[in-house]
């Protein structure tokens, strides 16, 4: 029982405040003197936190919310491939059109031609 964690009641009931929805808190009340352990036992030894939830009014109609979110994992649309062939063609094609001329690789340095 080595806890240091206050007893936490929600309307008069023990339980976890990480539970709550923080629009639903009406107020909240701290006990930590002797008065607190008189009266809750040795289970307040470490105070006492009294939290009060709000009350529904008989007068106005529910609502209900959403948030949403949703994402694709997938692309949509996926580019043709070219093979090694079409793709130099068409690279000396571009660079031609720029008035570039292809490098070419000889393993160690890149020369021009």
């Amino acid at each position: 029982m080595n806890n240091s964690d206050p007893l936490i009641l929600i309307d008069g009931v023990e339980g976890d405040m990480n539970t709550l929805n923080p629009d639903d808190i009406e107020s909240v009340s701290v006990l930590k003197d002797a008065a607190s352990s008189s009266i809750y036992g040795s289970r307040a030894a470490n105070g006492v936190i009294l939290i009060t939830t709000r009350k529904a009014d008989r007068e106005v109609k529910p609502t209900v919310t959403y948030t949403g979110y949703f994402a694709m994992q997938k692309p949509t649309a996926l580019p043709e491939m070219l093979d090694a062939v079409e793709y130099l063609t068409l690279l000396k094609e571009a660079t031609s059109n720029v008035n570039k001329k292809l490098g070419v690789y000889t393993g160690r340095y890149r020369c021009r031609h």
